[in-house]
């Protein structure tokens, strides 16, 4: 390794690796250091900040966390949600980007006759990426609603004669969430 880090038990050959390269991506001190693991090594090495000039270094700071609703990033529709984990009084959100799917994929027709469906892709991190003036308006929620036969900020069919013709495609619940979306956009 380097004289920066002496370990009592030497590590395993990836830890050795990975110690390599937090060595050359980190600010690490000029004084050696002794450990007792590599484990202890790594640990006390992820905490430095990262040295001036790379990729980490010069990544943007994450945003805040999205409020639920449906937005559109870079061309492409993403919905945020919120659940609380069974016995616990946090809520968690998290992102999913919709992809609609065609022909065998599909699973139920939409007001044309066509077998559509929209399917939930794990986005992991996208909640921290998405701002309120991403948000898609009522009228496209609405519309693709109808157009996939779901609430694409829920995920249930819309069945009721109100979610249809009143709102659109929107049920009365998602609709206030994504008014207040619109409203942080708007502000």
């Amino acid at each position: 390794m380097t004289d920066t880090i002496t370990l009592s038990r030497p590590g395993s050959m990836p830890q050795q690796a990975f110690m390599s390269r937090l060595l050359a991506e980190r600010q690490v001190p000029d004084q050696p250091v002794r450990f007792a693991t590599a484990h202890d090594a790594i640990d006390w090495l992820k905490s430095l900040p990262f040295a001036a000039g790379t990729p980490q270094a010069t990544r943007p700071s994450r945003g805040s966390l999205a409020e639920c609703g449906l937005y559109r990033h870079e061309g492409r529709l993403y919905v945020v949600r919120e659940f609380t984990p069974q016995g616990e009084n946090r809520k968690v959100r998290y992102a999913r980007e919709l992809v609609p799917t065609e022909g065998a994929q599909a699973d139920r027709a939409n007001g044309h006759g066509d077998a559509v469906k929209v399917k939930g892709i794990k986005a992991p991190g996208m909640q921290w990426n998405l701002a309120p003036d991403e948000a898609v308006s009522l009228e496209e929620v609405a519309a693709l609603g109808i157009q996939f036969g779901e609430c694409l900020l829920c995920g249930q069919a819309i069945e009721t004669k109100e979610s249809v013709v009143d709102r659109g495609g929107i049920g009365p619940v998602c609709i206030t969430k994504q008014s207040r979306l619109l409203a942080l956009r708007a502000a």
